[in-house]
C-alpha cells in the first residue's frame, strides 16, 4: 500500500480532540469581525492572544484555522492573514516563490450568479487552485511520484497536508477547468499526472442536488485527469457529519481526532470507471506510457526514436513486444502459483487510417528486428490471414522454424472472417494462444500440430473495431485474446534526420541473442522473486475479481493478468539474456512493466467500447428509451414475457451509467410510487 500520510499517536489525537471541541466552542462567541457579540458571555481580548500565531490573523479566523486542524507555524509558513471578513492565502509558483495571486476566503460568501462564493480570486482574474508550500515540491517533482489529493479551498488543503498527504485546494468542486472549455486550468496542466493516483474528496452535503452536482464535477475532473496521463482517480466518500449535517475532509479529520479514520476512509475509496461518460466528458485515450513500461534497453530506444519518427511510443513499443514475442518461442515459460504462461502475445493497434500512424509504428519496429536477424525479418514474417485452416497449415512440416510474426493491416476483414457461420479462424487461433496446439479431425486428411508459436498483431481503425464487436460471446470467445491499445498521433517532423546507428546496437544485441535462443527451443521455466511474489499477491486476486464484472466489462477485463504475466517474462529476458544465474526470476519491476501496459490498453478498450453492452436485449431497451423516459407498467407491456430479463438488463444498464432510474409518488390512495426508466443523457 502507498504511505498516504503520517499518523498521530492516540494520546497526541485525543488530545488534538479536546482542543477542537474547546475551540469551536469559543468560536461561537466571536463574530466574523473578531469582536466580542457579547460581553456577558465572552471577554473581550486582543485578536492575537496567543503569542504563537501571527499578529495578521484575528480572533476570529485563529480560531477557525485551529477548529480545522491549522498550527500557527503552518499559517506562518502559508503566510496566511486576515483581511477585515475574509482570510488571504498567497500562492506560489513552482519555485515557491510568491506569484502575486490570492485567494480569498470569505466568512460571508456574496452571492454571484445566483450561487454563494466562498472562495474568490482577485476582480477581474479566473480563480486559481491553491497548492500549499510544504507540497509544491513533490508535487512538481517527487520520483516516484506521491499520491494527490484534490479537495476544495485551501484549508481542507492545509488540513491535509497537516496530515502528511499532498493536497490540493480547488476554488469550488468544478474550479479545476476552463470557463466554457473541456480542459484543466493553467497551474494543473502544468503538474505531471502520469502515473500519479489521485483522490477526490469533496465535501458531504444533505441535499440531494448538490451530491449530484458534486459527483458530476468529480467525474468530469476523473476524465480531464485520466487524459493527462493520471494512473487512477478514486472518490472519497466522506460520511455526515455527527448530527447529520454538512461536512468536509478537514471536518471530519476534526470531529474524529483521529489521523487513523482518515486514513481508513481513504484506504476505501472507491476507483471512478474510466469506461463510462464523466460528467459529460467523452475521455480521450491515453496513450503516454507509464515510466514502468519503459524500462531498459527497450525504454531507451523508445526515448531516442520519438525524436525522428510521427509514430506513437506505444505504438512502437507493441510491435516490438510482439515481434520478440516471436522469436522467443514456446521454449521458456513463467510460472506464478497454479498458472504457467508463455511469451505469447496477440496485439490490435486501433487507430485512424492516417492519424493513427499504425504502419509506421510497424516499420520502426521492424527495422530493429531486421537488422538483429534479417532471417527471422524474411522468411516468418507472414500476412493474409484468412482461415484456420491455413493457419494451421504453418505448423505441419516437423523440421521447420514454428515461430510466426503475423501482421494484418486490415484486420477489420479477419473479424468478418472470425463471425461467419463454420470459419474456424477464431476457435484455433484460442487453442494456440492458450497452448500451442491445434488440429482439424477430417476423414481424409486429418491435421494436428504442436509447439507452434503465432503472435498477430492487426490494425484496424475504432469506428471499424466497434462495429464487428457486437456481443459479450464473440468478445469472450476471440477478441480478448488480443492486447488492444489505441494510437494516435498529433507529431510532425517535416525534417527530421535519421536514427543514428548508435540507437540500435544496445537492444540488437540482446534480440539477437533472444532469437538464438528461441530457435533451440529450450525449455525453461522462471518463477517470480520474493518481492515480485509479493506484489503478485495484491493484485492478482483484484484482477482475477474485475473478470467477473457483468456484461461486456466483464469480458475485456477477464483475461488481465495473462498478459501481465506474458509482458512481464517478455521484459525480464530481454533484461537476463546474458544473465549466468542457472535459474533466472522475473522481479517485481517486470511485473510493474506488464501491469503499466495492461492499464494503458485497458484503459483504451473499455473507453472505446464505452456504453456497449455485448447484449442484443439491452440494446433494444436502450432503443426503446430513446422515445422517452417508459414506466414499468410501460415496459411490461412492450416486451411482454421478456420482462424478467429486462429487469436484469436494466439493473446492467443503470450501473453501466446509460440508463437512469427515479420514482414518483402517487396522490394518497392511489398505489405504490411510479418507477420511470430514462437514458442516462436524457434531459428528462
Amino acid at each position: 500500500m502507498q504511505n498516504r500520510g503520517t499518523k498521530l499517536d492516540p494520546s497526541t489525537s485525543r488530545a488534538f480532540t479536546r482542543v477542537i471541541q474547546e475551540q469551536r466552542k469559543a468560536a461561537k462567541a466571536v463574530s466574523p469581525n473578531g469582536k466580542v457579540k457579547s460581553t456577558k458571555k465572552a471577554k473581550k481580548r486582543p485578536a492575537n492572544a496567543n503569542t504563537g500565531w501571527p499578529r495578521e490573523i484575528n480572533e476570529y479566523h485563529r480560531l477557525i484555522l485551529t477548529a480545522r486542524g491549522i498550527t500557527p507555524e503552518t499559517a506562518r509558513a502559508e503566510d496566511i492573514r486576515s483581511k477585515g471578513t475574509f482570510l488571504r492565502f498567497a500562492h506560489v509558483d513552482i519555485d515557491g516563490e510568491l506569484t502575486g495571486y490570492v485567494t480569498k476566503r470569505h466568512d460571508k460568501p456574496p452571492i454571484i450568479d445566483g450561487r454563494p462564493v466562498k472562495y474568490q480570486g482577485p476582480p477581474g482574474e479566473p480563480s486559481q487552485s491553491y497548492i500549499p508550500r510544504q507540497c509544491v515540491d513533490e508535487i512538481w517533482e517527487a520520483d516516484p511520484p506521491r499520491p494527490i489529493y484534490i479537495t476544495e479551498g485551501p484549508i481542507k488543503a492545509l488540513a491535509l497536508t497537516q496530515y502528511g498527504y499532498l493536497a490540493i485546494g480547488l476554488p469550488g468542486v468544478f474550479g479545476f477547468k476552463v470557463v466554457n472549455e473541456q480542459k484543466l486550468k493553467q497551474e494543473l496542466r502544468a503538474i505531471d499526472w502520469t502515473g500519479r493516483s489521485v483522490y477526490i474528496a469533496f465535501d458531504y452535503d444533505t441535499k440531494t442536488k448538490t451530491q449530484t452536482y458534486t459527483r458530476k464535477a468529480a467525474r468530469m475532473l476523473a476524465g480531464l485527469l485520466l487524459n493527462a496521463g493520471a494512473e487512477g482517480v478514486y472518490w472519497v466518500s466522506l460520511p455526515p457529519a455527527p448530527d447529520g449535517g454538512k461536512q468536509g475532509i478537514d471536518d471530519f479529520g476534526a470531529n474524529n481526532g483521529d489521523p487513523m479514520a482518515l486514513q481508513e476512509l481513504i484506504d476505501e475509496a472507491q476507483e471512478i470507471d474510466p469506461a463510462a461518460e464523466l460528467g459529460g466528458i467523452k475521455i480521450i485515450i491515453c496513450q503516454q506510457l507509464p515510466n514502468a513500461a519503459c524500462q531498459g534497453p527497450m525504454g531507451d530506444f523508445l526515448r531516442g526514436i520519438v525524436e525522428h519518427t510521427e509514430a506513437t511510443a506505444i505504438g512502437i513499443l507493441l510491435h516490438l513486444l510482439l515481434w520478440i514475442a516471436a522469436m522467443i518461442g514456446r521454449g521458456p515459460t513463467l510460472r506464478a502459483g497454479s498458472t504457467t504462461q508463455p511469451a505469447h502475445l496477440n496485439v490490435l493497434l486501433l487507430g485512424g487510417t492516417s492519424g493513427g500512424r499504425k504502419g509506421t509504428a510497424s516499420r520502426d519496429a521492424g527495422k530493429v528486428i531486421e537488422l538483429a536477424d534479417p532471417r527471422f525479418y524474411e522468411s516468418q514474417m507472414l500476412t493474409g490471414l484468412s482461415t484456420g485452416e491455413g493457419l494451421i497449415a504453418l505448423g505441419r512440416e516437423e523440421e521447420s522454424d514454428k515461430r510466426f510474426f503475423i501482421e494484418e493491416e486490415e484486420f477489420g476483414a479477419v473479424l468478418t472472417q472470425a463471425e461467419r457461420q463454420g470459419n474456424i479462424l477464431s476457435p484455433q487461433i484460442r487453442k494456440l494462444n492458450d497452448g500451442g496446439r491445434a488440429g482439424i479431425i477430417t476423414k481424409g486428411d486429418p491435421i494436428r500440430v504442436k509447439d507452434i508459436h503465432v503472435c498477430i498483431i492487426g490494425h484496424c481503425t475504432p469506428e471499424e473495431f466497434k462495429s464487428k464487436v457486437k456481443t459479450v460471446e464473440f468478445y469472450s470467445g476471440f477478441v480478448n485474446r488480443f492486447l488492444i491499445a489505441y494510437s494516435h498521433s498529433t507529431t510532425i517532423h517535416t525534417d527530421a534526420p535519421p536514427p543514428p546507428a548508435s540507437l540500435y546496437r544496445p537492444l540488437i544485441k540482446r534480440i539477437r541473442k533472444i532469437s538464438k535462443l528461441g530457435s533451440e527451443a529450450v525449455p525453461q521455466t522462471l518463477e517470480l522473486d520474493a518481492e515480485a511474489q509479493e506484489y503478485w499477491d495484491k493484485h492478482y486476486p483484484i484482477m482475477r475479481a474485475a473478470g467477473d464484472a457483468p456484461g461486456l466489462q466483464g469480458a475485456i477485463v477477464a483475461r488481465g493478468y495473462t498478459f501481465v504475466l506474458r509482458l512481464a517474462l517478455i521484459y525480464a529476458l530481454v533484461e537476463l539474456w546474458e544473465s549466468t544465474d542457472e535459474t533466472p526470476q522475473v522481479a517485481k519491476r517486470h511485473l510493474e512493466a506488464g501491469m503499466a501496459i495492461w492499464r494503458t490498453c485497458e484503459r483504451a478498450t473499455l473507453t472505446m467500447l464505452a456504453g456497449e453492452t455485448g447484449d442484443p436485449l439491452s440494446e433494444e431497451i436502450v432503443t426503446f428509451l430513446q422515445g422517452g423516459s417508459k414506466t414499468t407498467k410501460q415496459l411490461r407491456e412492450h416486451f411482454g414475457k421478456k420482462m424478467p430479463q429486462v429487469k436484469e438488463s436494466l439493473k446492467t444498464l443503470v450501473k453501466a451509467c446509460r440508463v437512469r432510474t427515479w420514482k414518483e409518488k402517487q396522490p394518497q390512495g392511489a398505489g405504490r410510487p411510479t418507477e420511470y426508466f430514462t437514458l442516462a443523457d436524457s434531459d428528462e
